[in-house]
C-alpha cells in the first residue's frame, strides 16, 4: 500500500503517526532473510539515499519472492523520494518555528 512506503520511510526520520500500525509494514513487504535484499531495505536505502539508487538497487526483485515491474518500482521510488522530501519540510518549519519563536522571547 501506498501509504505503509509513505509512514515507513516516515518512521525511518522519526516521524511517526498514531493511526499507523507499523507491525502491518512487515506482512506487506515480506519477511527479512539473510543475504536477500528485500522490499523493506529497497524502500529504506531509496528513503535515505535517493539520489545514490543504481541497477544494482533497482534490480532487486530477482532475488525477492514477488517480482515486481518496472512500473512498480519507480512508483515505489517516487514515493519513498517525496516522502523524505516532506520530512525535510516538517523538520526545517519546526526549525522555523522554534527559532521564531526564540528570538521574540529575547525581544
Amino acid at each position: 500500500s501506498r501509504r505503509m512506503v509513505w509512514y515507513y520511510v516516515h518512521g525511518l526520520y522519526g516521524i511517526v503517526a498514531d493511526d499507523m500500525d507499523y507491525s502491518s509494514i512487515n506482512s506487506l513487504v515480506g519477511i527479512k532473510k539473510a543475504g536477500i535484499v528485500t522490499l523493506k531495505k529497497f524502500i529504506k536505502y531509496v528513503g535515505c539515499l535517493t539520489g545514490s539508487v543504481g541497477m544494482l538497487e533497482y534490480h532487486f526483485d530477482h532475488r525477492y519472492t514477488q517480482p515486481f515491474s518496472s512500473k512498480d518500482k519507480v512508483h515505489i521510488t517516487l514515493l519513498a523520494a517525496e516522502a523524505r522530501m516532506q520530512a525535510a519540510l516538517i523538520y526545517s518549519m519546526r526549525a522555523s518555528a522554534k527559532y521564531l519563536a526564540s528570538k521574540s522571547q529575547k525581544s
